[in-house]
């Protein structure tokens, strides 16, 4: 046939969505429509109440509009066609109007479990579910009024309880004068294809629903309605182990079913905490499906009276997992008893496993994209290269530290962020990374984008693929030049201290030595050095305030005068000064006060202070020039000898300022005129 002629025929459909008639047993007629008819006519016949002759006529009648037209002769007994009747394996029934049962063969009896002596003479609801009744009667009122009910399908119940699928054809029986006073159904049991049907159905419905989903919480509410429609079930339910990983609390339900007691027995599962015991902690704890085909005799179900309210009668646990870890639990309730077999539980089972890859690929891509953002985020430099040496990633970080944008960098060989000088390094490092080893805290230095250097730590890691190769290389590096810096600050720091704490020692040693030496007692000297040594503390904890940088002179006299304020007149210029010159300028104002409070202006209440400094031009360099007068006091007499106090003074103008010192004894006092060469601090 041309290709054109077979494309007009039209699309053609999948065998998922082809319907096929089951097949018919072999027999020896050659036509289906010629051996249906035959069953019905004399199934008509029959139950119509008719004679031998007469069922052989309708059966004649039936043939001949069939196309048999020889079947009369080939059926040539009562005795025939009733064993026709008998022998199918399609279950036929026969009712008057009042859907009383007249006639029920023996592939009815199979199909729904009764009896004929059980059927006959009893209501057609017999075998109806509650959902079908108005509808049956619906079709009986149409039939009497000589409609015609097309092949149809529909629900039955067999004695047992199980819910079928039946593929139904009704006709009409009529008396001898062509009035319709009964009808006879031929039923075919389609439930397998229906659970085979709804099997592909499923697998293809939750396969959809998770292709489409983003995360799992979108996906499990249409999961549990469309497993809900697939499998004849009314409510479905998920659970998930709680906090205490102890118990089991319901995450989410789903009504398919509309009636109010079944709303109830929702409502009344919302917040449930159950045990292991439970049915959906029996799938947790087995880690495979668990089903009920009907609660009477289940003990372990906790909500049995919400459940007989409802009509919930039987229900399917199954484990949603992956690789052997548990995500939850997926339980349905239905108000027919479950028929499991091997490829239900399988099918189950799968759907299980099915969601929970799922679950847990999801999960690896939120871990992933959270490492990610973690990696992207960091402050940290996260480079990663190939074994070729170029760049395959480059984070934030990286771009602050390194100064260039990733577009830009991805692409670079890695030699390029390392100074001329470290190739030689970087190359000794990377042979060791082809060895598998792993550079942790390398502390090494790079190039930024506008050539400058950096001090970085490093840490870099070799990448291998599911073979064990390297295929690739991970830097992470941190910034270490201001750290580098600080350090080298802290040991020049560390070298000052212990400059400084050498220089304390040594103006120490010299005012114990010096004590020693003109002290006329023991407890002179004690209270000398003790009061020397505490005044040296005051300009030191001054200076330590000040970072050791400067101090102002005004400062250093206000921290010696303090004592004295009332009687002090103080003026001078802003004038900055070292920590070296502090030092010695503060035991000579702590000498020059100490001696005033003993024997000077300050030993008496009408006694006064007066200190002036300011910088002057001497032979073209500053100089400073300090005036210390004191007005108000006892005379002053030149002593005989040089007491330690002026001694003091003197040695440390002469000696550690370079200075000079002129001292003039008058009636109302001592004065100190002071001459330090000054240059700018």
């Amino acid at each position: 046939m041309p290709m054109n002629k077979q494309w007009s025929r039209g699309p053609s459909r999948s065998r998922f969505h082809r319907r096929r008639r089951p097949p018919l047993p072999p027999c020896d007629f050659t036509k289906r429509r010629y051996w249906i008819t035959t069953i019905v006519a004399a199934n008509v016949a029959l139950v119509g109440g008719l004679s031998s002759r007469g069922a052989i006529c309708h059966l004649v009648r039936a043939l001949g509009s069939a196309g048999g037209g020889s079947a009369a002769m080939i059926l040539a007994s009562d005795q025939l066609l009733t064993a026709i009747v008998e022998s199918t394996h399609y279950a036929i029934v026969a009712k008057n109007l009042d859907g009383i049962i007249l006639s029920w063969n023996p592939a009815a009896e199979e199909l729904f479990g009764y009896a004929a002596e059980e059927a006959i003479g009893r209501h057609i609801s017999l075998i109806l579910p509650e959902e079908e009744r108005d509808r049956y009667a619906r079709d009986l009122r149409r039939l009497g009024r000589g409609e015609k009910i097309a092949r149809h399908e529909a629900v039955r119940v067999r004695k047992d309880g199980r819910r079928l699928h039946i593929a139904l054809t009704i006709t009409p029986i009529r008396d001898d004068g062509g009035t319709v006073v009964g009808a006879s159904a031929i039923n075919y049991n389609i439930t397998d294809r229906k659970r085979v049907d709804a099997r592909v159905r499923a697998e293809y419905a939750v396969t959809k629903i998770l292709y489409e989903a983003r995360t799992f919480n979108d996906a499990v509410a249409p999961i549990l309605l469309a497993l809900c429609e697939c499998f004849d079930c009314d409510l479905g339910e998920y659970w998930i182990v709680d906090e205490t990983g102890q118990t089991l609390r319901r995450l989410t339900s789903v009504v398919h079913g509309s009636w109010p007691e079944l709303q109830a027995f929702d409502e009344g599962s919302r917040g449930m905490i159950v045990a292991p015991d439970s049915l959906p902690g029996r799938a947790w704890r087995r880690m495979a499906p668990v089903w009920i085909s009907d609660f009477e005799p289940e003990p372990g179900f906790c909500r049995r009276e919400l459940g007989e309210r409802a009509g919930v009668t039987a229900a399917i646990s199954c484990p949603i997992v992956s690789d052997g870890v548990f995500h939850g639990v997926a339980v349905f309730f239905g108000r027919s008893p479950v028929e499991c077999d091997d490829d239900y539980l399988s099918l189950i089972a799968n759907i299980g496993l099915k969601v929970g890859h799922f679950i847990r690929r999801r999960q690896v891509e939120q871990e992933r994209s959270d490492l990610a953002a973690i990696v992207d985020a960091s402050a940290d430099a996260i480079v990663g290269w190939t074994v070729d040496g170029r760049v395959t990633s480059w984070n934030r970080g990286a771009e602050t530290m390194y100064g260039q944008p990733a577009a830009e960098a991805i692409g670079q060989p890695v030699l390029n962020f390392v100074p001329p000088d470290g190739h030689e390094e970087w190359s000794r490092m990377f042979e060791n990374l082809l060895q598998g080893n792993v550079l942790e805290q390398y502390e090494t230095r790079r190039l930024r984008r506008d050539g400058s250097a950096l001090d970085v730590s490093m840490t870099v890691t070799p990448m291998r693929n599911e073979f064990g190769w390297i295929v690739s290389f991970s830097t992470v590096a941190r910034d270490i030049t201001a750290q580098k810096r600080e350090m080298e600050l802290q040991r020049l720091a560390a070298r000052e201290q212990q400059h400084r704490l050498q220089n304390v020692l040594a103006v120490v040693s010299a005012l114990i030595h010096l004590s020693r030496k003109r002290a006329r007692s023991v407890d002179e000297f004690a209270n000398g050095l003790t009061r020397r040594i505490a005044s040296l503390g005051q300009v030191y904890g001054k200076l330590t305030e000040s970072g050791w940088e400067h101090i102002m002179l005004g400062k250093l006299v206000e921290l010696c005068l303090e004592p004295y304020r009332g009687s002090v007149d103080v003026d001078g210029d802003d004038i900055v000064v070292s920590p070296e010159r502090a030092v010695p300028l503060g035991m000579i104002l702590h000498e020059l006060t100490t001696n005033a409070a003993k024997y000077g202006a300050l030993s008496v209440a009408s006694g006064r202070v007066g200190c002036r400094w300011h910088i002057l031009q001497s032979d073209g360099a500053p100089c400073l020039r300090f005036h210390w007068r004191e007005t108000g006091g006892p005379r002053a007499k030149s002593p005989a000898t040089m007491g330690m106090g002026s001694f003091l003074i003197t040695q440390s103008v002469e000696t550690a300022l370079k200075g000079a010192v002129a001292v003039e004894y008058g009636a109302n006092g001592v004065s100190y005129d002071i001459s330090i060469p000054w240059r700018s601090d």
